[in-house]
This record gives C-alpha cells, sequence and structure tokens, in this order.
C-alpha cells in the first residue's frame, strides 16, 4: 500500500535535514561524513533493482514516490567541463566535482560550488549518470557512482570485501593525476577528490528541491 503524500512529504523534509547536519559536520572538518551524505542522498534519489538472490522489493528513492524525479532538474556547475571533455582529442583528466585550490604553502580539493557556483539545471538522468570526474585512468565517474562506492560499498550502509578498482585508485592513490603537501585534514602527497565530490554532490540536491519543491516542505 503506498504511503500517503503527508508521510512522503515528512521523510522529505528529514532527509534534507540529515544533510543539512552533515553538511555542517563536514565543512568542521569530519571528512568521514561523507559516507552519510551519500546514504541520504541515495535514500532521495536512488532507484534500483535488487539482485534476484535478495528477496527484497526493487529499492524506491522519496523522489520516485512522491512522482517528481523526472520533473525536476538538478544544478549541475560541471556541463562545461564535460563538453571540453568530450572535445578532447587526447586523455582528458580532471577532478570535475572537486576544485583544486592552492594556498601559499599547500593545495587542497574543495568542493567546486564554492568557486564556480552550482550552475545550471540539467534533468536528473544527465544529473545522475553523466561522468563528472575523469581520473587519469579508467573510465569517467558518475555522482551515482560516487554515492554508490560511499554508501553501498564503504561504510555509509555497507561494507564490501572488494572494492571497485577506480573507487581505491581515487581514494587511495589520488588518482588525477598530481600530488599535494600537507593540509590539515587531508592525508599527505594524494588526497583522494571523492570526499569532496560527495559534499558537492550533496549541495546540489539540496538546494535544487529546495528550490523546486517549496510546496512538498511547507
Amino acid at each position: 500500500m503506498a504511503l500517503p503524500e503527508f508521510v512522503l512529504r515528512r521523510h522529505l523534509a528529514e532527509q534534507l535535514l540529515f544533510l543539512d547536519s552533515s553538511c555542517e559536520s563536514f565543512d568542521n572538518g569530519r571528512l568521514a561524513e561523507c559516507k552519510r551524505l551519500a546514504t541520504h542522498v541515495r535514500v532521495v534519489v536512488h532507484d534500483g533493482p535488487v539482485p534476484k538472490q535478495k528477496k527484497r522489493r526493487q529499492s524506491k528513492s522519496l523522489l520516485t514516490h512522491l512522482g517528481v524525479k523526472q520533473s525536476i532538474g538538478l544544478h549541475d556547475p560541471v556541463v562545461e567541463v564535460a563538453i571540453r571533455a568530450s572535445e578532447s582529442e587526447g586523455r582528458f583528466v580532471g577532478a570535475g566535482l572537486a576544485n583544486i585550490e592552492v594556498g601559499a604553502t599547500s593545495a587542497r580539493y574543495v568542493p567546486r560550488y564554492l568557486n564556480s557556483g552550482l550552475g545550471e539545471l540539467v534533468s536528473f538522468d544527465e544529473w545522475w549518470e553523466s561522468g563528472r570526474m575523469w581520473p587519469d585512468q579508467g573510465p569517467a565517474v558518475s555522482r551515482r557512482e560516487i554515492v554508490d562506492w560511499l554508501a553501498n560499498k564503504d561504510g555509509g550502509a555497507h561494507i564490501d570485501e572488494d572494492l571497485p578498482p577506480t573507487y581505491v585508485a581515487l581514494t587511495d592513490h589520488g588518482a588525477m593525476g598530481c600530488t599535494f603537501s600537507h593540509h590539515p585534514g587531508l592525508p599527505p602527497e594524494t588526497p583522494s577528490p571523492i570526499p569532496v565530490a560527495m559534499r558537492e554532490i550533496a549541495e546540489e540536491l539540496r538546494v535544487s528541491l529546495r528550490l523546486q519543491l517549496p510546496h512538498l516542505l511547507d
């Protein structure tokens, strides 16, 4: 039996408050909060099949329950970077969802919105499925993959023994073709862009939903 709309609206408001809290915690230096961000984002947007051996129904996102997933747009500041990547004749490398901020004695990844704003609105499917991070090895990485890795494989809601090679390369070795000097809160030499990319995704989602779905959040 379908849940009443007022219950779904309450769940959406709660998930946005969870995102707010985790974003604040992340911004205060708790980078592991990216895993909780991924879990909340997954609840809001992820629809997907369950493996046949699992005796559970297909997962359905809050946005699908509310019937709004395909009618809204999501902010995407990486569209122009993706166009450059598609037009590149050689191997394109870029953190996409993250920017590199260079200080006097150090450098670090920061969410793209801090320097570039949140960008234009795109369809949900483009926002979720399109490549938006380009490692120096392997295929482009989408927001969906980042959320799945953190939420379903590396401790958000589940832990896998074997992590995807691209995720390992990005988290353990940087894999963006550059190395950084040490910065507080980030590992020395090769910090990962993944936590910062997840923070970017959370910001895009929470701002987009509050701007476009005020009637579901009042």
